[in-house]
């Protein structure tokens, strides 16, 4: 029932998916003990959000929330245009929603929210120059977006690689689309080091906090994960596992579009992982990157299986962690 349900792309979808995005995110309205990410030594472009919006729990609240309905609507567009899963669909919408509702301490304001939605439009334009001539300024204005989202989240300067990635998969490779992807990439610090020099502010403190940013800062809210979460975690990953391993067994089945958007989100996937692992100034918050192609693998995964009173259930399963995990801290 919930899989036919989502199955099609319709506006009463779209507000349930909004009601549910809006269930998830009552207890955080109510939970004052998350974590917020002060600007404290953080990326410029995020301590000037933190300082417009202010210290308020709620308004804070209230501009993740915001934000996350603004991923959700790029989700729908990406798989609208794209065509990834071949059906205009909201499972991709939903599973975003679930998968980032069982880590409760994600939902609060963070640097890595605004820079996913930079990253996402920046995946759409490399996608837009597939079997195009003439559009190198398509990496030029990835290059700018990646880069504006590095302003917010320092991290995300290691997802520049898509750049690259993405001219391998979809074009000729040649060293003009290159540089401009890298001029690109470069443009937004560029402009940042020239309004400091201009307005006569420490361009050194600008130096150091990405570098702290990048690979010094050891103390991230936030990171431990409730019994809860980590059950609904497990649960999570084996249909994530099971949805990449159906599709990859699939992809040569696709076109070529569809395989290489599935390995330019599968390197999404292993960026994120990556980070997470290697780098201490990665925590649980890299979830909203990582979780953009893995609402797409189990999209993929529950359209075309054959096991749909299964898949119902499964689906359920997905809905009642991610609502344990949002409850227990008010019963536990």
């Amino acid at each position: 029932m919930i899989l036919r349900f989502f199955k099609r792309n319709l506006p009463n979808r779209m507000l349930v998916i909004f009601i549910l995005l809006s269930v998830m995110w009552i207890p955080t309205f109510f939970n004052t003990s998350l974590p917020i990410v002060t600007p404290k030594n953080h990326m410029p472009l995020y301590a000037l959000l933190y300082k417009f919006i202010g210290t308020g729990e709620i308004v804070s609240t209230i501009t993740s929330f915001i934000m996350v309905v603004v991923i959700l609507g790029m989700i729908i567009y990406f798989n609208t245009k794209d065509f990834f899963i071949n059906q205009r669909t909201l499972l991709p919408a939903l599973f975003y929603v679930l998968l980032n509702a069982i880590i409760p301490s994600n939902m609060s304001l963070n640097p890595v929210l605004p820079s996913v939605i930079f990253l996402v439009t920046a995946i759409i334009r490399i996608m837009d120059s597939y079997k195009k001539q003439g559009v190198a300024n398509n990496y030029f204005d990835a290059g700018i977006l990646i880069g504006v989202g590095t302003l917010f989240y320092a991290n995300l300067i290691w997802f520049g690689l898509l750049l690259f990635i993405g001219i391998f998969l979809l074009r000729t490779v040649t060293l003009k689309e290159i540089a401009i992807a890298l001029i690109g990439l470069a443009t937004p610090f560029l402009i940042t080091i020239s309004f400091l020099f201009l307005s006569g502010s420490d361009i050194a403190g600008f130096i150091a906090t990405i570098k702290s940013n990048l690979f010094m800062k050891t103390e991230i809210p936030g990171n431990t994960l409730s019994l809860s979460s980590i059950i609904a975690l497990g649960y999570c990953g084996v249909l994530i596992l099971i949805s990449i391993i159906d599709l990859a067994v699939k992809i040569d089945m696709k076109k070529n579009r569809t395989r290489n958007t599935f390995y330019l989100f599968l390197w999404v996937l292993i960026i994120s992982i990556l980070l997470f692992f290697l780098l201490k100034t990665v925590s649980f918050e890299i979830m909203w990157i990582a979780t953009v192609p893995l609402s797409f693998f189990l999209g993929h995964f529950f359209i075309y299986t054959k096991r749909k009173v299964l898949s119902d259930i499964l689906i359920y399963g997905m809905v009642f962690a991610a609502i344990m995990v949002q409850l227990s801290p008010f019963i536990s």
